[in-house]
């Protein structure tokens, strides 16, 4: 079966074409990100100093449809019901036009026994600037000295991206 075909299914399906220990090894895994670990408590052989089970650790993490599954369990995670990454947005932007709101000050006028407008205006400031702090970090706007983008790619997918882009070099430089 082919990386896409395994990128289009549900985590039921996944779960149909994935064995017991498979599906074991997954959930072991997510709980600490010890390949060898993970294979051991899943069931596979551990094999003399873990060497066993290290190497299947690793070789189940290489295998397509067991990517495809985790990242399934991923994105099901995620989904709550009822809200999604739309709907957060709508209700921090909703949570910032409140806080933005000036209401009038009222003082107590002792002599008429009401309250009195003062003249003076407050909005909820610190609402405000915390909205807005969890959009900018939900939009990625703005990077904090010496943050930097980490991407994590297997081996794999780095020397074929590498490949396609030395293909891609070389047919434009044909084309001049």
């Amino acid at each position: 079966m082919a990386e896409s075909e395994y990128e289009n299914m549900t985590v039921e399906e996944l779960e149909g074409i994935l064995s017991e220990r498979e599906r074991r090894f997954v959930t072991e895994y997510e709980k600490d990100e010890n390949c060898t670990l993970a294979a051991i408590r899943a069931g596979y052989n551990p094999g003399s100093k873990n060497r066993n089970a290290s190497s299947i650790g690793s070789r189940l993490m290489r295998k397509k449809k067991i990517q495809a599954y985790r990242r399934a369990l991923e994105r099901e995670a995620k989904r709550t019901p009822g809200i999604d990454e739309d709907e957060v947005e709508k209700r921090i932007l909703d949570i910032y036009e409140r806080c933005m709101q000036s209401e009038p000050v009222y003082v107590w006028s002792s002599e008429e026994k009401v309250w009195k407008p003062s003249g003076q205006w407050k909005l909820d400031s610190k609402g405000a600037l915390n909205a807005l702090d969890m959009i900018v970090k939900y939009k990625g706007m703005f990077k904090e000295k010496g943050e930097c983008e980490v991407r994590v790619e297997s081996l794999e997918n780095y020397l074929r991206r590498l490949d396609e882009e030395e293909k891609r070099a070389k047919q434009a430089k044909l084309e001049r």
